[in-house]
């Protein structure tokens, strides 16, 4: 009898242990699969970059994505940042949609709906990240505009509209227990932790998810579903984290 529970034990043994190996051996291709996806977008993105394409017939390589043309290094973590030349703060993403409209002469709108343009500004800007790995943050607080959506943002993140559990500190940096006003939060590490997480590719929704998703997808669970308010929330809290960064290095 004794034996049988022994032999019994050991095969409940061997079962968990097999599941576990399989399970973090599956976790491991997942993120493997993962990287290599990413791996392929940055290619592909480089190879956009300098492709001549539009009803121009030009290549972004003269692009100013904020740190002067053509230059892709670092620009990543100095974003949002306000241009100039449109009179307003813009992310990555919007930035390049910018430079394909006036320097390429693609049309805005199939920019913002064509499937294949939309991936062509993912795969860019999947390799315009990659190309920051390693920089410190240079998000400005120089201009006015800059200024007031640091402010906005950090109203935004402190507001206390929600309950606590539904904060967007405990979305975005996964900190338990934390009270929205409580300044003890090292935002500086928690920060620079969620922005190099992202962008990471998403195999069950097959597609890139980058850090203005993850926001996004935060607001969504604190209850706001209103489109427009993203949006207006996004830029402001993306200067506010990254300015603060940019000031503690």
């Amino acid at each position: 009898m004794n034996n049988l529970k022994n032999i019994s034990f050991i095969i409940c043994f061997l079962v968990i242990t097999f599941a576990t190996k399989s399970a973090v051996t599956a976790q491991k291709s997942l993120k493997n699969k993962q990287f290599n996806d990413l791996v392929l977008l940055s290619i592909e993105g480089k190879d956009w970059w300098k492709k001549k394409l539009g009803p121009n017939g030009i290549s972004l390589e003269n692009c100013d994505l904020g740190l002067g043309p053509g230059v892709v290094e670092g620009v990543h973590k100095s974003m949002p940042r306000f241009f100039g030349d449109v009179g307003m703060i813009l992310d990555l993403k919007s930035r390049l949609i910018f430079c394909m409209n006036k320097i390429q002469g693609f049309d805005k709108k199939k920019l913002l709906t064509s499937y294949e343009l939309k991936q062509i500004v993912t795969s860019i800007a999947v390799w315009v990240a990659e190309k920051s790995l390693g920089s410190d943050f240079q998000v400005r607080t120089t201009n006015r505009q800059e200024k007031k959506y640091f402010d906005i943002g950090k109203r935004i993140f402190h507001s206390e509209l929600v309950p606590d559990g539904l904060s967007l500190s405990n979305c975005l940096f996964d900190v338990k227990n934390y009270n929205a006003i409580n300044y003890l939060l090292d935002y500086d590490s928690q920060y620079t932790k969620l922005f190099s997480s992202y962008p990471k590719y998403d195999q069950a929704k097959r597609d890139v998810i980058f850090v203005e998703d993850k926001i996004s997808e935060c607001l969504y669970e604190q209850g706001i579903a209103n489109k427009s308010y993203h949006h207006f929330s996004i830029n402001p809290l993306l200067v506010f984290f990254g300015a603060s960064v940019s000031k503690s290095q």
